[in-house]
């Protein structure tokens, strides 16, 4: 089981581990050069007499730009300074400034500062993007790997490709959904809490309210609507009730340091006070807002609590039942029913693969985005690179199911496009290599094309 016990507000979006993933690389590497390498990329400049500045311009707004602002963007870091009071100067954008402002990311959210910019790298070791030598792991592999199939330019740091818009590809998006299900075992707990209060539809008076929603305080500053949820900062102490209400069941004795671990957790946070709270809270809220699961309400403050659920959010709380009965079990659950999940979720038109042969088609697809160019990859991680295509084409695939078809292929008629190496009686993993364009054309002599059966609504 795991948990995510430390957070920051610098930390805020989904489309940080992206950019980090564009900059990272296998090899091993330090923290100060990925460091900086993610500065270099992020912080691009976009100067006046750029030709893409009047698009920025537009994006991020005319309006001369306060001192707050300018060193949220990190123009008042290292050797530059603020511009004297009364300059008539055009202000300098940086890159990401401008990708948050896009319409498709939803709003400016997650502006980063460069003192903030380590708190983004220690979230993509928390998140699992990277390891403890700042290389990518197999999963911040297979989140460039998307990336660059979507384009080649993205390491560029070009306008046009925003690595927060996750929504641009479906499997970037759910990609990002496994990263963030597999590292912290409390959002199925926070989904659920926010599956109870009603749909922002349904919120015109409180005779409207869903049963068993938590009561309401008027609030005047919600105009728009007759009533108002408790501060949302208190759902995430709630959730870690719920959590640790399901562990004290059926703990089995070796794992009363998890129970401990998640206890600390919980003391600390009602020990603190809400600004500190929120830390932990807000880029939690902010993960399911990136991931369609929770909505932001439109021109309402911050501090009025201006989120809401979507019908994703309940689903999503059906989905993950058996995730919040049997927590422990997290990372095998995930591994046999994600994507029979996602589709679930929002409403991807799909439906179980026919055969093996059609789930090899798919695991030879998969191993150009994570293949690595000498020696084998590992199969689990090939496996899910095939799995996303497949549920992107409107197939269901699993990646235990994918896994367990691989082992046995080694004794099928494709053997001799599949190298193997490595493996063990205890954990049946394995690694790989795969001829792939023999393969596949070998498939399509034996009848499996690339009928698209149907594909994700959103």
């Amino acid at each position: 089981m795991r948990l995510l016990t430390y957070l920051n507000q610098d930390q805020m979006r989904l489309g940080y581990l992206n950019c980090v993933a564009l900059v990272a690389g296998r090899q091993l590497d330090s923290h100060a050069s990925l460091l900086r390498r993610f500065e270099d990329f992020i912080f691009r400049k976009i100067h006046p007499e750029d030709p893409n500045y009047q698009q920025g311009s537009l994006l991020v707004g005319h309006k001369k730009p306060t001192q707050g602002r300018m060193r949220a963007t990190g123009w008042s870091a290292g050797k530059g300074r603020l511009p004297k009071q009364g300059a008539t100067d055009s202000p300098i954008h940086y890159l990401h400034e401008i990708w948050l402002n896009q319409p498709e990311v939803g709003d400016a959210t997650g502006i980063i500062v460069r003192s903030g910019c380590a708190q983004i790298l220690k979230m993509a070791r928390y998140m699992g993007l990277i390891g403890p030598s700042y290389a990518l792991t197999e999963l911040g592999v297979l989140v460039q790997g998307i990336l660059l199939d979507m384009d080649q330019e993205f390491p560029n740091g070009c306008l046009d490709l925003n690595p927060f818009h996750i929504w641009k590809r479906p499997i970037l998006a759910l990609s990002n959904l496994f990263v963030v299900l597999s590292a912290d075992i409390l959002m199925p707990f926070l989904v659920e809490i926010y599956s109870l209060q009603p749909l922002a539809s349904e919120r015109k008076t409180v005779k409207n309210s869903a049963p068993g929603v938590r009561k309401k305080r008027a609030s005047s500053a919600r105009q728009y609507m007759n009533e108002a949820p408790e501060p949302q900062v208190n759902d995430l102490v709630e959730a870690i009730n719920h959590l640790i209400g399901v562990l004290n069941k059926e703990l089995p004795i070796d794992q009363t340091l998890v129970l401990k671990e998640i206890q600390g957790l919980r003391q600390r946070l009602v020990s603190q006070t809400e600004s500190s709270l929120e830390n932990q809270f807000r880029p939690r809220r902010q993960y399911l807002v990136d991931l369609g699961l929770l909505e932001r309400i439109p021109g309402v403050a911050d501090h009025e609590q201006p989120f809401s659920p979507v019908l994703a959010t309940q689903r999503a709380a059906n989905a993950w039942r058996e995730l919040r009965n049997s927590p422990l079990k997290q990372h095998v659950l995930i591994q046999r029913n994600f994507f029979r999940w996602s589709a679930e979720i929002y409403g991807f038109l799909a439906r179980p693969a026919e055969n093996d042969l059609r789930r090899l088609d798919y695991f030879a697809r998969g191993f150009p985005l994570v293949g690595r160019e000498i020696g084998f990859t590992p199969a689990r991680t090939v496996a899910l690179a095939g799995c996303l295509l497949a549920i992107e084409e409107g197939v269901i695939i699993e990646v235990d199911e994918m896994f367990r078809m691989m082992s046995e292929m080694a004794k099928g008629p494709y053997r001799p496009y599949l190298h193997y190496s490595g493996g063990s009686r205890l954990d049946r993993e394995f690694l790989i290599r795969v001829d792939v364009d023999p393969l596949r054309e070998r498939l399509r002599q034996d009848g499996v094309g690339r009928r698209i059966s149907g594909g994700p609504r959103k």
